[in-house]
């Protein structure tokens, strides 16, 4: 057995993973321990990849972590975390909220009690906030209001990822109507909406402009921690989830993907950092097809005091930090390269998996994918993440009794969190 072991671990309660068997569809991993030392054997990062032979006192975890053992991850007056690599930028476990205008439901209401739960990322439809140039007034911010009132008005973060056209569905929900007729859309069929050509002006221009309209908007909200744009679809790098499709692949490769795409993501990111934010502004890496390339995308960024990060975490990252061996984009060496530099984000690829009698979960593709949250929360830290964007559904396993498969996985997943939470942050009491 080997184990991925971050230098801050050590002490604490930390998830180890014994095994990963999909012949009979189980993931078997082991509880939580507390370990006292690791031993160097890799060479992955600052995090060392140990074996089970390593020196280890291996006992039961603690209990959950207390606010006073663990930085504050709350704003205002979060404090400087010197266990996480970019100490002075957003740090901590943030719950994935509903999209604007939603009200937070009664497990919500109990998340923002948690003082695991730095606070939440609300998702920011534009097609909802801005009427175009001929409203008056053109801007209409308040149903991001009511979504973060919950949250701040308990003293928690609240980060904004910012949608300018739809991730999934067969409607356009994200971009507005004025703009779409204003540029070429790509339609693709399936459970793909319409997408605009990103690069257009008619696209890239108003973006632009929303883009600097958010940004002074909340520039002097204390409690926003950092906001993320999509560069393509959702709050992601991806041009279309559809692109690999032939039939789809042939429209966009017509409109100049991907040259054109590359182009128009590195102008965007340079043109976020030219508004010099007050709060953190946060990129995607695109893992999905590599374009632009990992490398490019992160170097931009960093050029423009702009973190990064992905939104794929899964299983076969935690095996690829095992072995050594690159993982998508290369997100495992660029996370290594920029760790300290700018701040790095995680996102799972869907709901975690951790093994038979979760309901729906455990037959979805995306959650079989993502597997169990434990080793993803501890192969992520060990390279160097401090944001991690984690579904509803997982907090709900981990401190939700009523939630299906809380009684056989809770223990396990609620320390795997404490444990994280140890190292990237707690939330403070509200004043």
């Amino acid at each position: 057995m080997r184990i991925v072991c971050s230098p801050s671990l050590s002490a604490i309660a930390i998830p180890m993973m014994a095994s990963m068997q999909r012949a009979t569809g189980v993931m078997v991993w082991a509880s939580c321990f507390t370990v006292a030392a690791c031993a160097t054997t890799g060479t992955r990062g600052s995090g060392a990849l140990v074996s089970s032979s390593s020196t280890t006192q291996a006992t039961p975890a603690s209990g959950p972590i207390t606010g006073g053992a663990a930085p504050s991850c709350t704003y205002p007056g979060a404090s400087t975390d010197t266990k996480v690599a970019d100490p002075q930028a957003p740090h901590g476990l943030f719950v994935m909220g509903s999209f604007t205008g939603g009200s937070p439901g009664t497990f919500t209401s109990q998340l923002i009690a948690n003082t695991d739960v730095c606070g939440a990322d609300i998702f920011v439809n534009w097609n909802q906030i801005d009427g175009g140039p001929s409203a008056s007034p053109r801007y209409d911010w308040s149903s991001v209001d009511q979504s973060i009132s919950p949250w701040e008005s308990a003293g928690k973060t609240v980060n904004l990822i910012v949608w300018g056209a739809s991730e999934g569905g067969t409607t356009q929900h994200s971009t507005p109507a004025w703009v779409e007729s204003q540029v070429q859309m790509i339609t693709c069929g399936g459970k793909t909406a319409p997408t605009p050509v990103f690069w257009q002006p008619g696209y890239m221009s108003n973006w632009e402009a929303f883009i600097a309209a958010t940004v002074a908007h909340f520039d002097g909200d204390p409690h926003i921690g950092y906001i993320r744009f999509g560069i393509g679809t959702g709050g992601e790098g991806l041009a279309s989830p559809a692109i690999r499709r032939p039939d789809c692949a042939d429209q966009w490769d017509a409109a100049g993907y991907p040259g054109a795409f590359s182009s128009y993501t590195q102008q965007l990111i340079a043109y976020e950092g030219s508004l010099h934010s007050s709060h953190q502004l946060m990129a995607a890496l695109n893992t999905f097809d590599d374009v632009p390339p990992g490398s490019d995308t992160a170097a931009w960024a960093a050029a423009a005091g702009i973190g990064f990060g992905f939104e794929g975490l899964q299983a076969t990252d935690v095996s690829d930090i095992a072995q050594n061996t690159p993982c998508a984009a290369d997100w495992c060496g660029l996370f290594d390269e920029y760790a300290g530099k700018v701040p790095l984000h995680v996102q799972t690829l869907g709901t975690s998996d951790p093994g038979p009698g979760t309901g729906p979960v455990s037959s979805n593709e995306n959650s079989i994918r993502t597997g169990p949250l434990p080793p993803l929360l501890e192969a992520a830290l060990s390279l160097h993440a401090q944001i991690f964007e984690l579904y509803p559904e997982d907090w709900e396993l981990a401190f939700d009794p009523s939630y299906i498969g809380y009684a056989t996985y809770h223990t396990a997943y609620s320390q795997a969190i404490d444990a994280a939470a140890a190292i990237v942050g707690v939330a403070k009491p509200a004043a």
